[in-house]
């Protein structure tokens, strides 16, 4: 549903409820406004889009990367939420296009940080905007506040998991891992496009960005640079714990054929003293003896208690 609200920042006035048609003449009152569109209302738009001289071909989501285009009257970006649904990693897309006297917003998939947005804009414009520039700030705002919800949802799982990890041995763990690795990577690449974005709304000189917001959105660019590494540092300590776990395991492993090989030196000489004289050949001394049989044992006996002792004394089996 498209939503038009226009702004006074001399007055403090706030008014909303305006029609499609309404738009030009509210702007040549001098009021700010603020589009919020969804991919419903596009078609309605065309054509005051236009008449703001805005290039509607380009309206479109990418789904790929944020970006940041400059055109003669108006400046256009992209940015991307990330849900906080583990292994279900979907980009919700919103554009932004800033011109004289309007922002527009098109929420492409129902963001979350949108949505706090709508709620919270008056108070925030009745207490503290002095110019349009705090609807960027906001629009930073929360959606670096959702990137922060979203990186301590994967910090708990990242617990749960490495914790899982020294308690049971599964196939699933490694499985698990894969995945949170990679969506710690793609939540990266996208506070990587968003703090670019920030970072250049902040540091060029632009007439449609007033320098307060410039300051506020360089404040937002410095936090998701704290949470790119924060970010970092989740999926070193993943690595690092999957990596312990490997070790733990080829450690057991390594034990384990350490034993066996104990064992084996063991019962490898009583495997050929059984071998030798289970031959059949016909001249065979020792099966004439009369205590041939005793003798075998006892041979058997003494080779077992030799491999033991020596077994014991280097520790073939620890």
């Amino acid at each position: 549903m498209t939503s038009i609200i226009a702004f006074d920042f001399k007055t403090k006035q706030l008014h909303e409820n305006y029609q499609i048609h309404e738009v030009k003449s509210v702007i040549e009152q001098g009021y700010y406004l603020w589009l919020d569109l969804t991919p419903h209302d596009l078609s309605d738009c065309i054509e005051l889009l236009e008449s703001l001289n805005i290039d509607v071909s380009a309206l479109e989501p990418n789904e790929e990367c944020e970006w940041l285009s400059y055109f003669d009257h108006y400046l256009e970006f992209t940015l991307r939420e990330t849900t906080d649904e583990l292994s279900e990693q979907v980009a919700k897309i919103v554009q932004v296009i800033l011109a004289e006297n309007v922002m527009v917003t098109i929420d492409f998939y129902g963001a979350v940080f949108m949505q706090k947005m709508r709620l919270s804009y008056r108070d925030d414009f009745i207490k503290v905007a002095k110019t349009p520039g705090f609807l960027l700030f906001e629009l930073a705002d929360h959606l670096i506040s959702q990137f922060h919800k979203t990186l301590r949802v994967f910090a708990a799982h990242n617990k749960l998991l490495q914790k899982k990890m020294f308690e049971e041995v599964e196939e699933t763990v490694f499985n698990e891992a894969s995945i949170m690795i990679n969506d710690l990577l793609n939540f990266r690449r996208i506070l990587l496009g968003t703090d670019e974005i920030f970072d250049e709304l902040s540091t060029r000189k632009c007439s449609l960005i007033a320098e307060t917001a410039q300051t506020g959105l360089h404040i937002k660019s410095s936090r998701l640079e704290i949470l790119s590494r924060e970010l970092l540092n989740e999926r070193d300590s993943l690595t690092s714990s999957l990596n312990l776990y490997l070790g733990m395991m080829s450690y057991r492993t390594s034990k384990i054929m350490h034993r066996l090989t104990g064992f084996s030196i063991i019962f490898l000489p009583l495997g050929f003293l059984v071998g030798l004289y289970g031959m059949n050949f016909s001249f065979m001394p020792e099966l004439k003896w009369d205590h041939g049989y005793l003798y075998f044992w006892g041979l058997v006996g003494l080779v077992f208690v030799i491999l033991f002792v020596l077994g014991r004394r280097g520790r073939w089996w620890h």
